[in-house]
This record gives structure tokens, sequence and C-alpha cells, in this order.
């Protein structure tokens, strides 16, 4: 990997995942890549809005990882059911 291909500047972060969608990323135009991780025990989806229910999400199994580097738009968490706490990961240019 060259010097240019590497992420200038990293956040990492928690989020509790619920029923009710949490925004999980902003829409970020200098983002190299998102990296979400399930800590928790249920399932957690990832969508592109707001208003999108967790059928149309990204399944990210409890204990399971998705790293997302195509997308700079907003990325949003939700569970079926209960809570899931995330640990969430931004790099960007």
């Amino acid at each position: 990997m060259t010097e240019k291909q590497r992420a200038s500047k990293t956040n990492t972060f928690a989020v509790t995942a619920s029923t009710v969608p949490i925004m999980a990323f902003t829409k970020n135009p200098t983002r190299k890549s998102a990296f979400i991780t399930n800590a928790g025990s249920v399932t957690v989806y990832l969508t592109s809005a707001q208003n999108k229910p967790y059928t149309e999400g990204l399944p990210i199994e409890a204990g399971d990882w998705l790293e997302d580097d195509s997308s700079t738009a907003e990325l949003w968490l939700v569970t079926y059911s209960s809570t899931s706490n995330c640990r969430c990961k931004e790099d960007t240019w």
C-alpha cells in the first residue's frame, strides 16, 4: 500500500443499534471506508436510509463485521428486536 492509498484520519466509536434506526455514519465525501463490528447477540442490519426496513438491510450477524469501501452516503443500523452493541470505524482522506 502506498502512502497515497492510506487514510489520513481514523475515527472509532460505539453505537447501540435497536429497533429504532440510528445513523452510524453521516454523509462524508472524504470517507475512504466504514467498518462495523457487531459485538452484541442479535443481528444488526445496515441500511441506506432511516426509513428503510431492516428487511432491506445487509445483515451483520452477532460477532461478525462488515466493511464498506465504496460509499460516502449516510449509513444506518437497525435490529429486528432487542439492542446490539456495535463498534464503528471511519477512515477518511
